[in-house]
């Protein structure tokens, strides 16, 4: 929990979408304000990472609005979920 506990302190949380190859995946990677890596995973572990992630970081955030977002979001663009998320 002290993953969680660093990250509320953190003003703004940021994901990036990149586009793999064929020998490597589709993944995302969550940010924090300083743009430091607090977590990694792929596409296709959305459903096993999203609940954990929300739980995790104290994200006031539905599951299925976190999980539109990211998979209509354009590849290799940071977003902010600043605006999107109260946390708690």
């Amino acid at each position: 929990m002290q993953k969680a506990k660093n990250f509320l302190k953190a003003k703004s949380m940021y994901f990036l979408k990149t586009d793999g190859t064929d020998k490597v995946g589709k993944f995302v990677q969550i940010r924090d304000e300083d743009f430091a890596l607090i977590e990694y995973f792929g596409m296709g572990q959305l459903e096993y990472i999203l609940p954990r992630l929300i739980q995790d970081y104290g994200l006031n955030m539905d599951i299925g609005k976190l999980r539109e977002k990211i998979e209509q979001a354009p590849y290799n663009k940071i977003i902010q979920l600043e605006d999107d998320v109260d946390r708690a």
